[in-house]
């Protein structure tokens, strides 16, 4: 049961730290907290209004296509980056004598 506590003490430590929270709790402070949470609810209303507005303007001007080589590109150039090409690199083969 205390894994739980741990657990659950850090994330909201973790989440603390996010600016609406932050905000709405200096407002709660301040103001009535219908009031806080109405400003809250519109606020996220908007941005995510505006966020899909811009998504669907982006598909306007991007081509699907673009898009998926864009894409396919840049998952790549992170394979070539960050996996080994070979398999006798020192990740392939295994662990190290030291950890045997």
């Amino acid at each position: 049961m205390s894994a739980f506590w741990i657990a659950l003490w850090l994330v909201f430590a973790a989440e603390l730290g996010d600016k609406t929270q932050l905000v709405a709790l200096a407002f709660a402070t301040r103001y009535n907290a219908r009031t806080v949470l109405a400003g809250v609810f519109v606020a996220t209303l908007m941005i995510h209004l505006v966020s899909v507005g811009l998504g669907e303007a982006a598909g306007w001007f991007i081509q699907p296509s673009a898009l998926v080589r864009l894409l396919a590109g840049l998952y790549q150039h992170g394979q070539s980056t960050h996996c080994p090409a070979s398999p006798s690199s020192s990740l392939a083969s295994g662990p190290s004598k030291a950890t045997r």
